[in-house]
């Protein structure tokens, strides 16, 4: 079993010729793991090989537009490629918000499985949505003692 750690973007808030924003795939077994999404991530994500359809985890580490702007694009791009295989995007508090949003001005849709969690550490609390259609929570459960 091997793990593969794949930069795909290492710039911090703005591209430069060489570097993108910041984006880091991990692939191990039939998974990808993804750290942050920045601007045109989803181009070097093609370029590394890395399958639009395997199950996939995407962690965002906060909302600086250098770590998250280039997720909605590339939620449009797995609905274009007919994804099946599931989703989740863990981020930071109103990580919902931003891809509802989107959904409801752009109209981006995701046509496989998809779970928001949320991690607010204002409140101490998780917060899971599943799918974009609504604005519902489905699960939410308290953060104790600082360990997710």
């Amino acid at each position: 079993m091997s793990l593969d750690v794949i930069i795909l973007g290492s710039s911090a808030a703005t591209p430069t010729r060489e570097r993108n924003l910041s984006s880091i795939a991990i692939r191990y077994r039939n998974q990808i793991i993804l750290f942050d999404c920045g601007e045109d991530f989803q181009r070097r994500f093609a370029e590394a090989g890395l399958k639009f359809n395997k199950p996939l985890l995407i962690f965002i580490s906060h909302f600086h537009g250098d770590h998250i702007i280039g997720l909605p694009g590339f939620l449009f791009r797995l609905s274009l490629n007919e994804r099946t295989a599931p989703l989740t995007i863990f981020g930071p508090q109103n990580l919902f918000l931003y891809l509802y949003v989107h959904r409801k001005v752009l109209g981006l849709k995701a046509n496989y499985p998809i779970k928001i969690v949320e991690i607010d550490y204002i409140n101490n609390e998780i917060i899971e949505f599943e799918g974009l259609e609504s604005d519902k929570s489905i699960r939410k459960s308290e953060i104790k003692d600082k360990i997710i």
